[in-house]
């Protein structure tokens, strides 16, 4: 049986002694997450900027 191995720490948190389930399961929900955050963010920039545009002129 191939054993995975993780970092030990990842975006500033302590992984070990983590279960590699528990650790997958954590990598995605944070990628998961972080990237939706994002493009909320940079649609709302967007939206923002649009606005902003369409106040000045």
């Amino acid at each position: 049986m191939k054993q995975n191995t993780v970092p030990a720490m990842y975006k500033g948190v302590n992984l070990t002694g983590v279960s590699n389930e528990t650790a997958s399961d954590l990598f995605m929900k944070i990628h998961s997450f972080s990237t939706v955050k994002t493009y909320q963010e940079k649609t709302v920039n967007r939206l923002v900027k649009c606005s902003n545009d369409i106040t000045s002129n």
